[in-house]
């Protein structure tokens, strides 16, 4: 019989609270066995929900398989820090409260993604959100950045090609998505463009680009994209280089490595983005491992 894996909880108030009931459901299941709660605890309280509190400088030294962070995107950071400072700190360890939320995901299941380490290509945001949501690291170095459809094939084409180079600065460029934000920096990669979306910085694009290339993992890509042009929709379905693809279009299609995901809003970019996690479409086991699934089947628009 499969062990329970030994959790530590870290935080006890709004999240712990929001999600007691799918640890509960854990717990009886035998899936994870909560050794402790830890945290911050001005009132001296000794247990939570029958959980012994853990000082948070004596948490290294509990026997424990993962810490689950039930904090907010703000306190996140923080928490990992000052666990990080510990001796004997792994961050292979922490795991984001916010997973326990995600449609159809086990732990088991969770642990599979998490220990895949695989690289997922996306021209916006998409890989971003997707590692953010799944408490992974990115190993990715398009983050933060945009490249127009043209462009992110060619990467694709020959993307160990374009990892060994350098991006350049070219020029900046107003945010037409939230003039609000400012412009942003452009860098070019050889005959590609970047578009640093979130960034005021060039140098800083360019240092998180290099740092983050050496993480890429050759073994393990997945490359996705979304287009509203059949014509591109079909040269990213041939492509050879990368053997696990996805391509979201708001019309039917028969592509295999292509689905339907509707448009609703003005740029179908939002659409994309809000299908992992505000809108799940997808079942996210299935993007590390097998054929893609969608969760919600639609019916696509009447063709003319």
């Amino acid at each position: 019989m499969k062990k329970p894996y030994r959790i530590i909880i870290w935080g006890h108030e709004r999240v712990y609270r929001s999600k007691i009931n799918i640890l509960n459901c854990l717990e009886e299941h035998g899936d994870i066995e909560v050794v402790g709660i830890t945290g911050r605890n001005p009132r001296g309280i000794r247990a939570f929900d029958g959980h012994p509190f853990i000082p948070r400088e004596l948490v290294t030294g509990i026997d424990h398989d993962y810490i689950l962070i039930m904090a907010g995107d703000a306190f996140e950071k923080e928490i990992i820090e000052s666990y990080m400072q510990m001796p004997g700190a792994d961050r292979k360890k922490l795991i984001p409260g916010r997973v326990l939320d995600i449609p159809g995901l086990s732990f088991d299941r969770y642990l599979e993604i998490k220990n895949s380490r695989m690289t997922f290509f996306s021209p916006m945001c998409w890989a971003g959100v997707l590692y953010h949501a799944l408490g992974m690291e990115c190993l990715s170095p398009i983050k933060n950045m945009w490249i127009t459809e043209q462009d992110y094939l060619k990467f694709l084409e020959n993307f160990e090609y374009y990892l060994e180079l350098t991006p350049e600065f070219a020029f900046r460029e107003p945010n037409a998505l939230e003039p609000q934000a400012g412009d942003h920096p452009v860098l070019r990669l050889g005959d590609i463009e970047l578009h640093c979306l979130h960034y005021k910085s060039a140098e800083r694009a360019v240092d998180d680009w290099i740092r983050r290339r050496k993480k890429v993992n050759p073994d393990n890509l997945f490359a996705m994209m979304f287009t509203e042009d059949r014509e591109i929709e079909r040269r990213f379905n041939r492509l050879t280089t990368i053997g696990r693809k996805l391509c979201l279009v708001p019309y039917p299609t028969d592509e295999a490595c292509s689905r339907f995901l509707p448009k609703t809003k003005k740029w179908y970019w939002m659409d994309v983005n809000d299908s992992l996690i505000d809108k799940p479409a997808f079942d996210i086991y299935s993007l590390f491992f097998g054929e893609v699934k969608m969760r919600i089947s639609y019916d696509p628009p009447n063709e003319k």
